[in-house]
């Protein structure tokens, strides 16, 4: 698992790498997804499995000021539904300790 942590930019940049996965078929059929997306819906699998989606969050987007951010589980970020700032749950989770001092 290190070795897949320490290589996992490298593994992601490989073109045509695609891996066939059942977490995203409603009908447990396979289906045939990049490796990003297949990372993606098994993050957003394991986290709802633990109750730990983000959701939305009450930062303001860093781009037009608004509370409009929410978590879009494809993306892997807050985006904004204002102006489509992308936002991550780092930084939304700043802001939010920013604004309350």
């Amino acid at each position: 698992m290190t070795w897949l942590v320490d290589k996992l930019d490298q593994v992601l940049a490989l073109d045509g790498l695609t891996v066939f996965s059942s977490v995203e078929a409603e009908e447990r059929k396979p289906v045939e997804l990049g490796v990003v997306h297949w990372a993606l819906a098994w993050e957003t699998r394991l986290r709802c499995l633990v109750d730990d989606e983000p959701g939305r969050t009450l930062a303001r987007c860093p781009g037009c000021g608004l509370r409009r951010l929410e978590w879009q589980p494809r993306a892997g970020y807050y985006v904004c539904e204002n102006c489509g700032r992308h936002v991550s749950e780092q930084e939304a989770m700043e802001q939010v300790t920013e604004e309350a001092g």
